[in-house]
Order: structure tokens, then sequence, then C-alpha cells
């Protein structure tokens, strides 16, 4: 008697560990928006190639937005250096730190002082010393922000 309550436990216990997961189970949650907004001051505008790099500054924290260069629309809020302005933005790149024990890169000071480059076409965009993040901005269309 005893065999046969083990043996309907471990038979309940097997059965009941399903290795399949569900379709919907698997599919991204596409509800997710890892986009922030921000109220911050552009201190540096500047360009390369076909893109504008916009600097922005909050209380605590400095943000290197990019935007592909395109022709002013009619009704735009032109961006102006030391105006303040809300951007929605999301992140291009991460903080990472360097992997330990690894011989073939030095270990920097810092591991923010490590630049961290995208390629846009042919048009490679690194951070820099004080903008540790490359960013883009869904209210920024060349150096119009429309809202």
């Amino acid at each position: 008697m005893k065999y046969i309550y083990i043996h309907i436990i471990l038979s309940l216990f097997i059965m009941s560990c399903n290795p399949y997961k569900k379709i919907e189970e698997l599919q991204p949650d596409r509800s997710y928006d890892d986009s922030k907004l921000i109220n911050g001051k552009v201190v540096k505008i500047d360009s390369i190639d076909s893109y504008y790099l916009t600097y922005v500054e909050t209380l605590n924290r400095s943000y290197k937005i990019i935007s592909e260069k395109i022709s002013n629309r009619i009704n735009c809020q032109k961006i102006i250096l030391d105006s303040i302005y809300d951007f929605k933005i999301t992140q291009l790149t991460f903080d990472t730190k360097p992997k330990k024990n690894s011989s073939n890169i030095p270990t920097p000071i810092n591991y923010l002082d490590i630049g961290k480059c995208i390629r846009f076409k042919n048009t490679e965009i690194c951070t820099e010393p004080g903008f540790n993040n490359l960013f883009k901005s869904e209210y920024l269309n060349g150096l119009c922000n429309i809202l």
C-alpha cells in the first residue's frame, strides 16, 4: 500500500512538469516602454556627418542625445542653446564593467572611462567624459523639439 501512494505521488509530480511553454508565454511583452521623460538644459549642440548631437544636463545627470539631420519643419520648436526642454529619451548604450581577469584588456581606473560607440550607417558616435551613455529622443527630430 505504501508503494502505491509513492507511485501515485511520483506520477502526479512527473505529469505536472510540462517542459513545453505555451506560445503566449514566449511572446515578448510589447507594452513595455523603456523610455523616460527628462527636463534638461541644452548645454551644447554639435554635429557629425548626418547626425546632430545634443548635450543635455539635468540636476544630477548628463545626456548625449543623437538625432538624424533632416530639413526642419515649418511648425517646429527649434532647439536653442542654454534653453530647457522636455525630452522623452531611450538609452542606446549601457554602463558595463570590464570583465574580471581579462588579461588582454587593460583595466581602466574607472570603467566609465571606456568609450562606448554606436554605428549609424557609416557614422560612429561615441560617449565622452561626462556623457557616459548615448540616447535617442522621441521628441527630437533634427534640431526640432516636437511635442
